[in-house]
């Protein structure tokens, strides 16, 4: 009956509040998107046995339930509240992972087919199949993204159906936020039935498939949780009224979908890539007075962003790579669809030049990804060693431009 049940609020004929949410990681930005999710009644599991005790103690603060593995979330073995394990799988990663997550999510669900069918024919009862949808949330290109849409789908039931929907979606903004901590709800409103309220500020969560049916379906689901959502439909598609938003944007996927990535990555060649020239350039700290006389804008963009710098570019090392990977991409065929002979060979040349740009702005980040790892290893300060660290001469930089804004 619970299978029965949850098939049918993933399906939108059921209740809104509810659903099983499985959710991998639970860091700064995915912990508090799950507990926007509590707050509003659904059930949120992450596996937490190998996160750090800070990381627990955000996850069950959100009201993030802890399945211990990651086995016990997609297969959901046993009995209890996530018999049949979670509805909507949502990857929530450093770019690097979010290929290696896909392949033990589906490993894990092919397991669990193989066990019923063995079962079946044993006589004990067969689980009614579901549909169930995994949601990549990840900084990477449309390539990787079809990758992944490939893979997950590849899971079938015993009658030939799929297991698993894919929906490629990015999220762009910074973490959730809430002016007032105790309106979050978290582990209290969870247990209130969704008592908590929505977010001071959320990030734009964009989404985007092939499938429109199950598009329109997940939009409202996170919609009417309070997560942003805007539904990004390919051209041609009449928008439909909701609480979620459209945008109309050309398929970059090759099966169609993938503009959600495309766009973060459009974003993030922009912002990012603006972060990493000014992480590069901090040692000036003149720049700060030159910025301030001609670009005054971006003196209060880098001031504001590069103390997220040093935390982060574990990340960004890898984002730059999928950028690379998408403008190459981009560069080279649009070179071949629009030349011919010699001059279509120094097009595709020429792009992939270019697409090189983001594998040296990878290296930055790693670089200082690096560096950080190596200084907090060593504990390092200003009072010892009598140097800044990398994550104090960011933030010094910082703190001089602002000074200089405020002038």
């Amino acid at each position: 009956m619970e299978d029965a049940k949850n098939a049918d609020l993933v399906s939108g004929g059921g209740e809104e509040r509810g659903i099983k949410f499985g959710l991998v990681s639970v860091g700064n930005m995915g912990a508090p998107l799950g507990g926007i999710l509590t707050s509003f009644g659904h059930r949120v599991a992450s596996p937490l046995s190998e996160r750090s005790e800070a990381s627990r103690r955000r996850a069950l603060d959100f009201g993030i339930e802890d399945c211990h593995d990651l086995e016990s979330l997609i297969r959901g073995d046993g009995e209890g509240d996530w018999q049949g394990g979670a509805d909507i799988f949502l990857s929530i990663l450093p770019p690097s992972q979010a290929v290696d997550i896909c392949e033990r999510v589906a490993k894990l669900s092919e397991e669990k087919e193989e066990q019923e069918e063995e079962g079946a024919l044993q006589g004990e009862s067969k689980r009614r199949s579901r549909e169930r949808i995994f949601v990549d949330l990840n900084a990477i290109s449309p390539q990787t993204s079809e990758r992944i849409k490939q893979r997950i789908e590849s899971v079938k039931a015993k009658g030939g159906e799929g297991v698993w929907k894919y929906v490629d979606g990015s999220i762009i903004g910074l973490p959730p936020r809430w002016d007032d901590e105790k309106a979050k709800g978290g582990a209290e409103g969870s247990e209130r039935g969704g008592s908590g309220s929505p977010p001071t500020f959320c990030p734009t969560i964009y989404l985007s498939s092939p499938d429109q049916d199950v598009l329109e379906r997940l939009g409202a689901i996170l919609s009417k949780a309070h997560w942003k959502v805007r539904v990004i439909r390919a051209p041609g598609e009449d928008d439909q009224d909701g609480q979620h938003q459209h945008r109309r944007v050309s398929s970059s996927g090759p099966s169609g979908g993938g503009e959600s990535k495309a766009l973060k990555l459009c974003n993030s060649a922009f912002l990012k890539g603006l972060m990493g020239i000014g992480a590069s350039s901090v040692l000036a700290v003149a720049l700060t007075e030159v910025l301030n006389s001609t670009y005054p804008g971006v003196l209060d963009f880098l001031s504001e962003q590069l103390p997220n710098v040093a935390p982060k570019s574990y990340r960004f090392g890898g984002e730059m790579l999928e950028i690379e990977d998408f403008f190459s991409s981009m560069l080279t065929s649009s070179a071949a669809a629009n030349g011919d002979g010699r001059k279509e060979g120094r097009r595709v040349e020429r792009g992939k030049e270019i697409s090189q740009l983001w594998r040296s702005m990878a290296r930055v980040f790693d670089n200082i990804a690096e560096m950080v790892e190596e200084e907090e290893r060593q504990h390092q300060d200003a009072e010892e060693g009598g140097r800044l660290t990398t994550r104090q001469v960011l933030e010094s930089w910082s703190k001089a431009g602002r000074e200089i804004l405020e002038e």
